[in-house]
């Protein structure tokens, strides 16, 4: 690889660190951390950030659609998946209707 691919290679993961942070709402992403784990981790936290919305989301939803029956006020669960890293992870879950 030559010098000019090199420092165009670097130019390219800045940027996309840059708007991978600004994706992350400023988080910054730490330069003295490896960054595979570093990514690993903000995308996780990503992850469950948004299974949790779905789960209330599912729980509002399902209201909205209830016929006969009732639906929980609250909903509490602690799930256990796989969020971006091959390791399982328990996640409380909890939502309340309004």
């Amino acid at each position: 690889m030559a010098l000019g691919e090199i420092e165009g290679a670097s130019k390219s993961l800045k940027k996309s660190l840059s708007e991978i942070e600004d994706f992350l709402q400023g988080n910054k992403i730490a330069p003295a951390t490896a960054l595979r784990a570093e990514l690993h981790e903000k995308l996780e936290k990503f992850a469950i950030y948004w299974y949790r919305r779905g789960f209330r989301r599912g729980h509002r939803e399902s209201n909205k659609q209830l016929v006969r029956g009732k639906v929980p006020e609250t909903l509490k669960c602690d799930a256990a998946r796989e969020f971006f890293t091959t390791s399982k992870r328990t996640v409380p879950l909890k939502s309340a209707l309004k």
